[in-house]
Parts: C-alpha cells; structure tokens; sequence
C-alpha cells in the first residue's frame, strides 16, 4: 500500500503533467493561429539545421537524459512556433512512444517534455494530424 505521503507526490506529479499538457495543447492551438514569429530561439534553430538523423539522435538523446526510454528516434516534425518565439517539436521513438517538446526562446534553450499519449489523455487534444501517436 502506498503511504500518504507517496500518494500526495503522485497526485502532484499528475497535477503536473495534467498543466503541462493543457499548456502544451493550447501552445498548440495557438500555433494554428499564429504563424511564424519575429523572434530567434537559438536551440531551435541550431536543431532545425540538423540533418533529419542528427536531429533524431538529439531529440532523443534529450529525452533519455530526462529519464525516458528512447533508444533512437524513427521520426521528428517541427509543429511551429507561438508568439512567444518559443518551438514545438514532436518525436517518435523507435519503439512506438511519442513526445511533444517545447523548446523555449531563452538563453539556455530550456525544454518541457510530455509524453504524447498524457497529453492526449489529460488535454484531451492531439499533437498534430501529420503526427498521430
């Protein structure tokens, strides 16, 4: 059985993922919206220059330094950009799972990462048409 405290760190994760995905959605549903931005976000393009492989090989590397299980990447398609400057990138792992990456417009390139299926479960929308986990 779980103890209290284990069950308020879940109910806070899922908390969590629960804001994260419906940020991401409405970023997404932004996009649409939007078009492309004034703005330069440096890690996006250095990863966009990248060859399709080499973009891969990045984009999965991210993931598993997050602790995800993506041994290599089968495919990737940028979304867009908000307003914000800020990029969305998709992922599919070699295995089946998928992932929707934010990379922000800042001087780190910080990420979110969500699991695609979290984010269609708990936003209830879907990353992309052309990119259906």
């Amino acid at each position: 059985m779980h103890n209290h405290r284990e069950r308020a760190e879940e109910l806070q994760r899922v908390l969590k993922d629960t804001m994260n995905a419906k940020r991401l959605c409405m970023s997404s549903m932004t996009l649409a919206l939007a078009g492309q931005p004034a703005l330069a976000n440096p890690a996006h393009d250095r990863l966009a220059a990248m060859s399709d492989p080499q973009r891969g090989a990045a984009l999965a590397g991210l993931l598993r330094a997050s602790g995800e299980q993506c041994i290599s990447a089968s495919r990737t398609l940028h979304q867009g950009n908000d307003r914000s400057g800020n990029a969305f990138w998709n992922i599919q792992c070699a295995r089946g799972e998928s992932f929707a990456v934010q990379i922000n417009n800042d001087s780190r390139g910080s990420t979110r990462l969500l699991n695609c299926k979290v984010l269609k479960a708990v936003a209830g929308c879907h990353v992309s048409r052309n990119f259906d986990p």
